[in-house]
């Protein structure tokens, strides 16, 4: 019995003759081929989604920003003063009810689209100076020292002025860097004026006749605080002074809250998103402009041939009279993309040889566009995955071709993250 087994078994060896063989060898250089080919043409669908990915990303990270500011400017010789307002850089703070990692994230991109935008405006427009409106934090006020310096070096690293045109630079305090009239935080008042400068401040501008004045009109609004108020006082009672023995100088003033105005007469005008009136409203930490007799002392007291203002986050442009004469206040956009408009811009002041001024708004691009084409395209991504890896391939959905799938989408995902992060700050 176990002779007749194991004949048996021999029986069921296969026997090769050179039929056989040629067959076997033709099928070993099949599969050979196919993987191959199968390699060559893995290589291209990487190669081939990555260019679309590396050509998108550097579409929307630099000539879509580049595109937008140089559409709204035109090439001159004049000498420019470039105005931000109300960055606000997000904190961790700023969302308290979101995860953290969403926080992160969406700090990387706040900051990556200020910084963007910064590059761009200082390679094309070329400002001779940079003014900052106020609010350059979101909850400065609050911070405790240590906070604070990493936040101020993380401004400092998002409008970085080693590269850029100018390094004339120069900041208003809002609201949410040092609080608001009687509610103030006189340690996060002293703290700004350590690190960005005086809070009142007088900046002529080389070649012209105009000059332009910072005024602190937070610190101004103060009552229970005369140290601080009276900085301010005493400033613009200088002002006053020296105005009456340079009455050729011309006068651009700065003030992060805008001036008091009735709204059912000062309308804003077409510029503005908002199609409500200009809101007068105070609360905890912020009043939306200054009273009227505060806002009566600053006109008189400096005369100013323009107002610029900030806080809002949304252009207005009204005309003040006083002293038998008419000024324009001109409340900027904000130039950030999460500050309730649609379209954040900045605002441009220009200087010609003849001292004639002029201001134009200059577009930032939209922001949500971009998200939206990485969007569309990583979906366009992985149904083209998909699609090669189950239908072309292998045409199954056995579980090795779902591993397989899954491992050259974290392989390609490992190579957009790449490719952003080399445009991303």
């Amino acid at each position: 019995m176990n002779t007749l087994n194991y004949r048996s078994s021999k029986q069921a060896l296969p026997v090769y003759n050179d039929e056989s063989k040629e067959r076997l060898t033709i099928k070993q250089n099949n599969n050979l081929s196919f993987i191959k080919s199968n390699k060559s043409t893995i290589l291209y669908l990487y190669t081939l989604i990555t260019t679309v990915w590396l050509y998108t990303i550097k579409y929307f990270e630099v000539k879509y920003v580049n595109k937008a500011i140089s559409s709204s400017y035109k090439e001159q010789d004049n000498t420019k003063l470039l105005v931000y307002g109300d960055v606000q850089i997000m904190d961790k703070h700023s969302y308290p009810n979101r995860p953290y990692l969403i926080n992160k994230i969406t700090e990387l991109i706040l900051d990556n689209y200020h910084k963007k935008n910064w590059i761009s405006a200082q390679n094309i427009i070329k400002p001779n100076y940079n003014l900052f409106m106020g609010d350059l934090f979101d909850g400065g006020r609050n911070w405790d020292n240590k906070y604070w310096l990493e936040e101020f070096k993380r401004f400092n690293k998002i409008f970085n002025k080693v590269n850029v045109f100018s390094k004339n630079v120069f900041n208003l305090p809002g609201n949410h860097d040092i609080g608001f009239g009687d509610t103030i935080v006189k340690d996060s008042f002293y703290r700004f004026n350590k690190f960005f400068g005086n809070t009142n401040s007088r900046l002529e501008i080389k070649g012209t006749n105009y000059v332009v004045y910072t005024i602190d009109s937070i610190a101004l609004s103060v009552s229970t605080a005369p140290e601080v108020q009276n900085l301010s006082i005493d400033y613009l009672n200088e002002v006053k002074k020296y105005h009456n023995s340079n009455p050729l100088e011309k006068r651009i003033l700065l003030t992060h809250v805008p001036l008091f105005r009735d709204p059912k007469t000062q309308v804003c005008g077409s510029m503005r998103e908002s199609k409500n009136p200009f809101p007068i409203r105070k609360g905890v930490q912020y009043q939306t402009v200054l009273s009227s007799e505060i806002t009566n002392l600053i006109l008189n007291s400096i005369n100013p041939d323009l107002v610029l203002s900030g806080d809002d986050h949304d252009y207005c442009e009204i005309t003040h009279s006083f002293n038998n004469r008419e000024v324009q206040e001109i409340t900027t956009k904000s130039a950030a993309m999460n500050m309730g408009i649609k379209y954040p811009q900045l605002t441009l002041l220009s200087i010609d040889k003849d001292d004639k001024l002029s201001y134009s708004q200059i577009d930032l691009h939209v922001p949500y566009m971009s998200f939206a084409m990485y969007g569309l395209l990583a979906v366009l991504s992985i149904v083209y995955l998909f699609y090669y890896t189950f239908k072309i391939e292998h045409n199954d959905y056995r579980k090795k071709n779902i591993n397989l799938f899954l491992y050259r989408f974290l392989v390609l995902s490992v190579i957009v993250l790449y490719l952003m992060s080399t445009t991303f700050i």
